[in-house]
């Protein structure tokens, strides 16, 4: 599982806003979840806003690897705004940056 592919499991899943993500990213790195066994699956419940979702992982991921998940993702996103989330959603590959040219002097 990438990061994207993470990141975009709980876009769909809490709202499809950067701010509702991220609090999906933030409740989980926070241990808001719980992982259960079910048909030799582990399965993520998460409670993000009053609203509760859940996946499964893929059989590489294990539960331990969610956290550092959550990490990467809450790093990648924390200052993106809907419309840079979304074009990182729909990116054909892995590579993304971001600029900000508000602060730059071109006189």
């Amino acid at each position: 599982m990438t990061l994207r592919d993470f990141l975009f499991v709980l876009y769909m899943q809490s709202g499809e806003t950067q701010a509702e993500t991220l609090a999906a990213v933030k409740a989980i790195a926070a241990n808001q979840y719980q992982t259960t066994l079910a048909g030799g699956k582990v399965l993520i419940n998460a409670n993000v806003n009053g609203e509760s979702y859940s996946y499964s992982l893929p059989n590489q991921v294990n539960p331990l690897q969610v956290v550092a998940y959550a990490r990467r993702a809450w790093l990648a996103i924390k200052s993106m705004n809907d419309a840079e989330l979304l074009a990182y959603l729909e990116a054909n590959d892995d590579r993304f940056t971001t600029a900000d040219f508000s602060n730059l002097d071109v006189r």
